[in-house]
């Protein structure tokens, strides 16, 4: 992260923070595309979710916008309260010196030990509900397994400059072994107690956003 990003993306976040009538903000967590913020107004805390730039060419999202990517992400987050599975809360999403900037509840670390077990009765609990009814942004239009040999073909080709490695099967190949170790997978994730879960968004050291559905 560039000194001049970094203050690019503060200045936005403390701007926000001054219309919502909050202040000590903080720099809680940065990841490749986006910054996290929290800002303190009264007795409540929030955090702002703000983009490093308005347009991303990332390995991950290449031509995106971060407009598109925020009301995906507020989506999600509400998908994720509307089914019962405890997450941050996304409770805006503004316009900042042309930035969108998504605002969310924050969630404190409890302190609690890291529990495997709980975590995975979680996203168990995730994979049992209906798919949301958007499409996500990286499928690039694409059903998700035809998506993903298309990422795997990607990331393997670079791999392979550097390093001397086989060919892959082809992609139909791949595709149909995505296809049936979905369908083995289903049964067992039936059979799996259900419980209340967790997060959906970038997960981000302290405070957390949501887990984010990549």
């Amino acid at each position: 992260m560039s000194q001049s990003a970094e203050r690019t993306t503060a200045d936005v976040a403390i701007a926000v923070a001054a219309r919502r009538g909050a202040g000590s903000v903080t720099l809680a967590g940065a990841g490749t595309e986006f910054l996290f913020y929290q800002a303190a107004g009264g007795l409540v805390r929030e955090g702002y979710r703000v983009p490093r730039s308005f347009e991303f060419n990332t390995v991950n999202n290449r031509g995106v916008s971060a407009e598109t990517l925020q009301r995906q992400e507020m989506m999600l987050a509400s998908w994720a309260s509307d089914n019962g599975i405890p997450s941050a809360a996304a409770i805006d999403l503004v316009m900042q010196d042309g930035f969108p900037v998504l605002i969310l509840e924050v969630v404190d670390d409890d302190g609690s030990d890291l529990d495997c077990t709980a975590l995975g009765s979680v996203i168990a609990s995730m994979h049992r509900l209906s798919v949301p009814g958007l499409p996500l942004v990286a499928q690039a239009g694409k059903p998700w397994d035809a998506r993903l040999v298309d990422r795997l073909e990607e990331r393997y080709t670079r791999l392979r400059i550097r390093h001397s490695l086989p060919s892959l099967p082809p992609s139909a190949t791949l595709q149909a072994t995505l296809q049936r170790s979905s369908s083995d997978m289903r049964p067992s994730l039936t059979a799996t107690p259900k419980v209340a879960g967790a997060s959906t968004s970038e997960a981000l050291p302290g405070p957390s956003t949501l887990l984010t559905l990549r």
